[in-house]
Order: structure tokens, then C-alpha cells, then sequence
């Protein structure tokens, strides 16, 4: 579609669409940010004032992070961000998830022997470090052109003039009954002391106050040490949190080499572990080796399902922050691992019965993806979230800030790869993806949803890959969610035929939604990005 709407027109239809799960396409010259319309528009400016790609997908990061407060924030256990740079010579993926206080310890979500799930997933006990602020400062200090003041300051008046709230955003007010039990995310977020209201402007002049105060360093650093730090630990300690100075202070986001698989034509590049980029790897590696196993047309969607169950039962005993335990992640790439893996499915195949269940169910939900393109044909995708709404449900007061649930992203029993141990950085669903097509960018995509997010990347990324289908077809794609277990989802459009298909198989298939893609490509070439989101 070309542009013959307006910005903010086309902005808000997809945000719509999104939920209406209708996908939306558009090209723009000049390129855009897609994912969340604050972050959109902002960024946007950025680009059309001659900004780069990283100075676009930076300051709409920052932007959404006080405009989604249900979803993302500075107070936000981080996010993951994928860069394809000089056409694709350049691909290199920033890590700022969150860290462990020194004070955490494997069995702290254990009490009476039991898992103590309430203390895991809400209030300050499950709060770790904050990595947003820092993740984003590395990015555009390292590759961004306007800098950190600059990228941040559509963020600094919408906290100090307020920003009109959402109707997804009214309804998390609404509905999440525990924000009304804590003092400070009533002072902070309920000014009249009722629930925001759809269109009514929402002010945060303490949040404003602390990125000024980052803005006149153009830099992150106050956020981690010195004052703005103390207030927060203070604050944490009065809630029974154990985040303290020394934690702020010793955090650094961490820039990778992505990890990479060819197809092809294709290379597929993804943020390493902790995040959920592997999992599509490995399965998209597992596809690639049963194609070579003489598959009828028939076998091809329970293929395609029992892939994805394998590579998450791995991913859910196996992961963990590679600085703590093994990484296994090119063992599971390996031609020998997915050849034996492909065989397993091979053999369930001819006899008509799935794999047996190997993982337990576990609801997440939350996270915000943009993904960017500029007229260079430069590509970003960046992943930023509270975890669940409102994360831990708890708001320092005295800095402004929502702050996530990150060590929920644990394991609560201890001895698992993915277990809480001090400095520690859980694993999480975060999904960001490169498309590089002979050697040059193609696709940037990422998604929010929880832990649908690998497996709608995953859909995405083997439609283009795999089936040959554009950005515009393969967004609009039918996807499906699972994670190792016998539980499968399918979109509706994918039909009843398949869910009869799965139930004949052995799996208990129903009827589901799936992770919300935002994406930008330069598949037609530079001159003429396309953003799509569904």
C-alpha cells in the first residue's frame, strides 16, 4: 500500500488492526518506526530530521516506555535490541535485561517448602535491575548519531505535560486491582485517586525530574549511581525489595555477536541467550532437516508443531544465563542435533502419535516491539517490557518509576539452569530478528505477547524464509503457540481442520491468539521500506 494517509492515520489504524488482528502494511521513503504510535510518531521526527535508524528505534524506546506504563518502563527489566548496519556488513545485538541483587538467592521464592509464587510474581521482592536506561544509552553512544539527551527528550515532556492515556492503557488501570494497594503507584498514577481514563492526560513530574537529570549528563550514569540511584533502593528496602546501590552501580548491558543460521538465500540472526531468539532457530534447523526426509504433503503442519514442541522442551530445561551455566546453543544448532531431532519427529510422524509432553504450561504476558528502517535501508528491532501488566505492580515513589517483576523470569526451584543466583539475568521471551538475504538487510521483526513471542517470530520468519512469501503475506500468515507440552493454539484462520488434525495426533488443539509482529524490510529495495504490524 503507498502512503496516501496521513502518519498519525496510518499510526493509529494499526494500532487498531493490531488488536483486530488484521494485518496493516504501508511504505514510507523515508522509513519509520513501527510498534506503538507514541513511539512511532517520535521516532519518526527522528528520521525525518536526518536521524539514523538507532537514534529512531532509542528515542521511540524511551517515548513508549512513559506512554505504555502498563507494558514498559524505565523502571522496566530491560529488553534486547538487533542492529543490521552498512547494508548487513554490520549485525550486532545489545543485551540490557535485567540482574539479580547481590542479596538474591536460589530458594528465596520457596517458603515452607512450597513455591511461593504471590512473592515471585508481585511487588518488590521480584524487582531486579532496571536495564532499560543503560541499553539504551549504549546503543546510541555506540551507534547513534543525536545522542542520549536528544533521544530522550520526547520522553521528558510527556512526563512533565502529560500524554493523552490509551484505551488498552484505561483498561490495565481498571482491571489490576493490586496497583490501588501500594501508596506510590496511587500518587504516581492516580492523581484524583481513580483509574486514568481514556484520553485523560497522565503527568509523572518525578519521573520527568530524573531524566532531566539524565538528559543534562547525556548519559544513563545518574540512573546508576549517586542520588537517583539511593532514592530507588530506598524505596525498594521500605517495600522488603533487595536491590541496593552496589547493584545499580556494578550493572553494564552487554553488546553480542548474534547468533546466526542459513537457509539458502537467508540468514537468520537473533539476540544469543537469555533470549528467545534460539528457540526459532532450532526449530526453523529442525524443519530444514525433516525437509530432507521425504515428507508428504500431509506431514508437513504436524512437522512444523512438533518442531516447536521439541525446541521449547529444550529451551525449558536447558536455558540459562550463559555467564552462570553451559550454553548450549550450538549443540542445538548442530547438523548432528537437529538430524537425530528431526528423525525422533520423523518416526512420530509415520505413526501417527506426537511426542510426549516434555514441559509445563506457564501464562506470560506484556513487552512492546518496534522495529525500524531508515533510508538507508539501516534495520533495528528493539524489545522492551515490564514482563506481565504493571510488572511487579509496585512504583517508586520518590523517582517516578513502575517497576517490573524481572526475577518472575526465574525458575522458582532452585538447581534448574535457569534458577534466581545473585548477578544473575533470567531467561525471557524476547524475540528479536535480522533477515539478511545475500549478504544484505532484508527484514527486521520482533514481538509482544509473553511466550508467544518466539513462536509468532518463528511463523513470520519461516514464511518468508521457507515458503517464499513477502513481509505483507507472511505477517498476515496463520500462527500457532506451544511450548513442549500436549497444549496447542491456532489462530482461527488456520481453520478446524487443523485443530481435528492435532487432537487426531494426540495433542489437545483448540482455537488461539498469538503474539502481536511488528516488522520493516527492504525486500523491494532501499528505496521503498514497508512497515507491517499484526
Amino acid at each position: 500500500m503507498q502512503q496516501s494517509t496521513t502518519r498519525r492515520h496510518f499510526l493509529s489504524t494499526v494500532a487498531a488492526g493490531a488488536l483486530a488482528s488484521t494485518a496493516f502494511c504501508q511504505e514510507s521513503a523515508v522509513g519509520g518506526v513501527i510498534g506503538e504510535p507514541h513511539a512511532a510518531e517520535e521516532g519518526g521526527k527522528i528520521l525525518q530530521a536526518g536521524g539514523n535508524v538507532v537514534d529512531a528505534i532509542v528515542t521511540g524506546a524511551a517515548t513508549c516506555a512513559i506512554t505504555a506504563p502498563h507494558m514498559c518502563g524505565f523502571g522496566g527489566y530491560g529488553g534486547q535490541l538487533i542492529l543490521a548496519l552498512e547494508g548487513g556488513k554490520k549485525v550486532t545485538s545489545i543485551e540490557f535485561n535485567t540482574m539479580a541483587p547481590a542479596a538474591a538467592k536460589p530458594d528465596m521464592f520457596i517458603k515452607d517448602g512450597k513455591p511461593d509464587n504471590m512473592a515471585h510474581q508481585y511487588g518488590w521482592r521480584s524487582v531486579g535491575v532496571p536495564g532499560l536506561a543503560a541499553g539504551l544509552d549504549l546503543a546510541i553512544r555506540k551507534y547513534g548519531t543525536i545522542g542520549f539527551a536528544r533521544a530522550i527528550a520526547p520522553a521528558i515532556r510527556l512526563c512533565k505535560d502529560g500524554f493523552p492515556v490509551g484505551a488498552t492503557t484505561e483498561t490495565a488501570f481498571k482491571n489490576t486491582v493490586r496497583l490501588r494497594k501500594d501508596p506510590d503507584s496511587i500518587k504516581v498514577y492516580f492523581p484524583d485517586g481513580k483509574a486514568p481514563t481514556k484520553g485523560q492526560l497522565l503527568k509523572n513530574p518525578a519521573l520527568a525530574e530524573v531524566l532531566l537529570e539524565l538528559a543534562s549528563a547525556n548519559s544513563s550514569e545518574p540512573f546508576y549511581k549517586g542520588q537517583i540511584a539511593k532514592r530507588l533502593c530506598e524505596d525498594a528496602a521500605r517495600g522488603g525489595g533487595l536491590l541496593e546501590p552496589k547493584d545499580m552501580a556494578s550493572y553494564k548491558p552487554r553488546e553480542n555477536e548474534p547468533v546466526r543460521w542459513s537457509y539458502k538465500d537467508f540468514q537468520i540472526c537473533t539476540s544469543p541467550i537469555t533470549s528467545g531468539g534460539v528457540t526459532a532457530l532450532q526449530a526453523m534447523a529442525i524443519i530444514a532437516a525433516l525437509q530432507q526426509m521425504g515428507l508428504k504433503d500431509a506431514q508437513r503442519f504436524l512437522a512444523k508443531v512438533e518442531a516447536l514442541r521439541y525446541a521449547w522442551r529444550d529451551r525449558l530445561a536447558l536455558f540459562g544465563d550463559p555467564d552462570f551455566v553451559p550454553n548450549p546453543t550450538s549443540r542445538l544448532l548442530s547438523e548432528a542435533n537437529c538430524n537425530a531431532a528431526a528423525k525422533e519427529i520423523f518416526q512420530a510422524l509415520q505413526k501417527g502419535k506426537c511426542l510426549p509432553a516434555a514441559a509445563k504450561t506457564s501464562t506470560q504476558t506484556g513487552t512492546i516491539n518496534l522495529s525500524a528502517v531508515d533510508a538507508k535501508g539501516n534495520l533495528a528491532a528493539l524489545t522492551l517490557t515490564h514482563g506481565g501488566t504493571f510488572g511487579a505492580q509496585v512504583t517508586a515513589g520518590s523517582v517516578g518509576l513502575m517497576m517490573s517483576h524481572g526475577l518472575s523470569r526465574f525458575n522458582i526451584e532452585p538447581g534448574h539452569p535457569n534458577s534466581v543466583a545473585a548477578g544473575k539475568r533470567p531467561l525471557h521471551n524476547m524475540c528479536p530478528i535480522i533477515l539478511l538475504k545475500n549478504g544484505r538487510n532484508h527484514t527486521a521483526l520482533g514481538g509482544r505477547g509473553g511466550r508467544k513471542i518466539p513462536n509468532s517470530a518463528f511463523e513470520v520468519t519461516y514464511q518468508m524464509v521457507m515458503a517464499g512469501k513477502n513481509l505483507k503475506e507472511a505477517i498476515a500468515s496463520g500462527r500457532m503457540h506451544t511450548e513442549g507440552n500436549l497444549e496447542v493454539e491456532l489462530e482461527p484462520a488456520l481453520g478446524k481442520e487443523k485443530v481435528d488434525t492435532l487432537k487426531a495426533f494426540g495433542l489437545n488443539a483448540k482455537t488461539g491468539g498469538s503474539a502481536v509482529i511488528s516488522a520493516t524490510s527492504v525486500e523491494n529495495g532501499v528505496g521503498s521500506p514497508t512497515l507491517a504490524m499484526r
